[in-house]
């Protein structure tokens, strides 16, 4: 398998979805990372300043191209999410999970990117009879076609962590989930929630490892992966 070989504090990191639950944790990881000596941050809306690596961008999505200079550098971490109840309708909420995250990473191809890590969702599936996994399915499929080094998809089940926003359906299936887990740890886990922060952690540590290829992961793969160090 190839490997590339990058030294230590030169990468600069892309993130968008930057202030959500996992885009938060992976900025908050990125920041004091040795590997990256810059970080590019995307927001729809001004924040409090951060750390001096991180340079904040507030970009409107409908015109991505007019930020394609922007999105340069070795990993782009993609944390964009919304649900079809904020979306509003289908067509909103394709157009924010397809269609934005398709034009990020069109252009991030164009620019030489060599890996992407995209937060996509437990059974995102382009056949699908459900909208919501179908669409994630779809923007899976569609990234998978595009000429990166490293394609890395995460599969969270349910997402426990605090958001500004209130979601009650997914609060109901967190409880749900983890009385699942209490009941059959193995036999449910690949449904039980998991932290933001366990993905977050997994994301960047994944971009360590610098393999080629397309690789998954499940939420009890990231519950390993992402364990944090005592």
């Amino acid at each position: 398998m190839d490997h590339l070989e990058i030294r230590s504090s030169t990468k600069t990191a892309l993130v968008f979805g930057a202030s959500g639950l996992i885009g938060s944790s992976v900025i908050a990881m990125l920041e004091d990372h040795p590997a990256y000596e810059s970080i590019s941050a995307f927001y729809r809306s001004p924040v409090p300043e951060r750390h001096s690596k991180v340079n904040a961008h507030i970009i409107d999505f409908e015109q991505m191209n007019e930020w394609r200079d922007l999105i340069v550098g070795e990993d782009l971490f993609i944390c964009l999410g919304t649900t079809l109840s904020k979306a509003g309708s289908k067509k909103n909420f394709y157009h924010a999970e397809f269609d934005y995250i398709n034009d990020i990473v069109q252009l991030a191809e164009n620019n030489g990117v060599k890996q992407v890590f995209l937060v996509s969702s437990m059974g995102a599936d382009s056949t699908s009879y459900f909208f919501y996994n179908q669409v994630k399915g779809l923007i899976e499929e569609a990234l998978k076609i595009k000429n990166f080094w490293s394609i890395h998809i995460f599969r969270p089940s349910v997402l426990l962590g605090n958001r500004e926003e209130v979601r009650p359906i997914e609060a109901l299936a967190a409880g749900a989930g983890l009385a699942l887990k209490v009941l059959g740890p193995k036999l449910f886990s690949r449904i039980t929630p998991i932290e933001g922060e366990t993905v977050a952690r997994c994301m960047v540590k994944s971009a360590q490892e610098m393999r080629s290829g397309v690789f998954y992961y499940s939420s009890n793969l990231m519950a390993r992966l992402g364990k944090k160090q005592k």
